[in-house]
């Protein structure tokens, strides 16, 4: 019974601890003309022997890591770019998982409008994720994120 008990307390404290990584918004301020597109990155430095699941995990049920932004007047997300997933083999799944480990960068290109407003203004976003290790999946987290963002005339 004190072996269970034990385990299980294990169990919860981590839990309770869900993994840190370290995620960055690069370039810290972005420049750009109206009228152009502009490239802004969300680096994720994952701990070893972490994941999180892609952006297009296999399993619905399982929380894709995705990246929303609120652009700000004038300018509009052209499109974002995730990395290639690896797969990653579970016992007792039929399929692997398709998952980010390591290092992992997320393009975002935005597209400045001819009649953006110059100067500066924030771009802000939020990275949603689910970071699981070979035992278990913590809950869902999110990390928001924000550029500096300077409009030039063109």
């Amino acid at each position: 019974m004190g072996v269970l008990l034990t385990a299980t307390v294990a169990v919860t404290a981590a839990q309770a601890r869900p993994p840190k990584p370290d995620i960055t918004a690069t370039p810290v301020a972005l420049s750009a003309a109206a009228g152009t597109v502009v490239k802004a990155s969300v680096t994720i430095k994952l701990p070893e022997d972490i994941h999180i699941q892609s952006n297009k995990p296999r399993d619905p049920l399982l929380i894709a890591t995705d990246l929303t932004l609120k652009p700000p007047a004038g300018v509009t997300i052209d499109h974002i770019v995730y990395p290639k997933s690896i797969d990653l083999a579970q016992p007792g799944q039929r399929q692997p998982l398709a998952v980010f480990s390591g290092t992992v960068t997320i393009d975002a290109f935005l597209r400045i409008g001819a009649d953006a407003d110059t100067g500066e203004s924030t771009l802000a976003g939020q990275l949603r994720y689910q970071a699981c290790d070979a035992m278990v999946c913590f809950p869902p987290a999110r990390a928001d994120v924000q550029w500096t963002l300077r409009i030039t005339p063109r």
